[in-house]
C-alpha cells in the first residue's frame, strides 16, 4: 500500500500492513483534511485505540480551535440580538405603563389613549407638509457577517525558519516570503493588503508547513488564483481555503482516493475535479448529498479498476518474454 505523508512533521506514514513496524495514524476530518501521525497529533494511545473502534470524526488542535472561534463569534452575534430585543421589550413596556398612568380611573388604557402615548414620540405633521416629507426613523438590520474565505488562501511550499528561532522572526520571514510571493503573481496589490500569515500545523522546525493568508480584498484574492499557475516548478503552490460543504465532499473523495490506492491503483491515474473521482479520465464515481455514488455503469466502473490495477508494475507477474538475438 503507498505511503501518506504526515500534515505536521511532513514525513512519511509508514503502514502497518507493510514488513516493517509500522506507525499509528489518524485522519483529521477538519480543514487539514489529511494523515498524521498520533504523536504528531498528541493523541494518547487509549484515546486513539477508543476513535478506532468508534465512527466518531476526528479533528486536530488546530481545526477544533478553528471550530470553537466561530462558535464564540455566534454566540456573541445572539448575545448582542438578545440585548437589543430586550431593550425594545424595554421601552414598549415604558410607552404601556405611560398610557396607562394618563387614563383616569383603575380601568385598563383604551385603543386610543396608548395610541395617543406612542404619538407623544414624534411631532405632529403639519398641513403643509406632505406625505413624502415626513421623516420616519430606519429600522437596521443586523446582516449577517460575509465569509471570511473569499478573503484567504493557502500557500504550500516556503521555507521555514529553523528550530530556535524567535517567534517574531519567524512571522516576519513568513510575512516577507508571501509579499513575495503575491508580488510575482500580481504587482499592483500592496504589501499592506496582506492582513495576516498565519502557519498551519504544529512547529518543528526544518519543514515548510503551510501558510493561510488573508487579504484585505476579495478581488485581490480572485487575482491570486487566477495567476497560481505561474509557480508550477518552484515548489511553492497556492490553494482556496474551502468552505466547510467543500471540506466535507474533499474528505469523502479523498477516503474514496486511499480505497482506490489500496486497491494497488497508482497515484498518478487518480484525479479528483470537482465533485467526482476519475481514473485514467473515466469517472468511476461522485458525490450526492455528501455520499459517495458510484458510476452508473458499475460493470464499466469495474473493468477500468482491474485494467489499471493489472497493468501497474507491482502486480504484473508474468514473466517477460526472451528478447530475440535477430536484429
Amino acid at each position: 500500500m503507498a505511503e501518506s505523508t504526515c500534515l505536521v512533521c511532513e514525513k512519511a506514514i509508514k503502514d502497518k500492513s507493510s514488513k516493517s513496524k509500522g506507525e499509528d495514524s489518524i485522519f483529521c476530518e477538519g480543514s487539514c483534511n489529511g494523515w498524521m501521525h498520533r504523536q504528531c497529533a498528541g493523541i494518547p494511545r487509549p484515546v486513539f485505540q477508543a476513535l478506532r473502534e468508534s465512527s466518531e470524526q476526528f479533528f486536530c488542535v488546530y481545526c477544533s480551535n478553528k471550530k470553537i472561534l466561530v462558535l464564540n463569534q455566534s454566540v456573541k452575534s445572539l448575545v448582542e440580538e438578545v440585548a437589543l430585543l430586550k431593550s425594545q421589550l424595554s421601552s414598549s413596556a415604558t410607552t404601556c405603563n405611560r398610557a396607562s398612568h394618563d387614563n383616569s380611573g383603575n380601568q385598563s388604557p383604551s385603543f386610543a389613549s396608548i395610541v395617543s402615548a406612542q404619538a407623544c414620540h414624534h411631532p405632529p405633521v403639519s398641513s403643509s407638509q406632505t406625505v413624502s416629507d415626513q421623516v420616519y426613523t430606519p429600522t437596521f438590520v443586523k446582516l449577517p457577517a460575509p465569509s471570511e474565505s473569499k478573503f484567504k488562501f493557502v500557500i504550500y511550499g516556503i521555507k521555514e525558519q529553523p528550530s530556535g528561532s524567535l517567534r517574531r522572526t519567524r512571522l516576519a520571514d513568513d510575512s516577507n516570503e508571501v509579499a513575495k510571493v503575491v508580488r510575482e503573481l500580481d504587482n499592483s496589490i500592496a504589501e499592506d493588503s496582506i492582513q495576516d500569515c498565519t502557519r498551519l500545523g504544529k512547529f518543528s522546525g526544518e519543514r515548510k508547513r503551510p501558510i493561510l493568508v488573508k487579504l484585505s480584498h476579495s478581488c485581490h484574492v480572485l487575482s491570486i488564483l487566477s495567476q497560481r499557475s505561474k509557480l508550477r516548478g518552484t515548489g511553492v503552490s497556492i490553494k482556496p481555503e474551502m468552505t466547510p460543504n467543500q471540506l466535507k465532499i474533499e474528505s469523502i473523495l479523498m477516503k474514496k482516493r486511499w480505497v482506490l490506492i489500496q486497491s494497488g491503483i497508482t497515484r498518478n491515474v487518480i484525479k479528483i475535479k470537482g465533485t467526482s473521482l476519475y481514473v485514467n479520465n473515466l469517472i468511476i464515481g461522485s458525490v450526492v448529498n455528501f455520499e459517495f455514488v458510484d458510476s452508473a455503469v458499475d460493470s464499466v466502473v469495474h473493468s477500468v479498476v482491474d485494467s489499471v490495477v493489472h497493468s501497474s508494475p507491482q502486480h504484473d507477474k508474468s514473466p517477460k518474454p526472451p528478447q530475440s538475438d535477430e536484429q
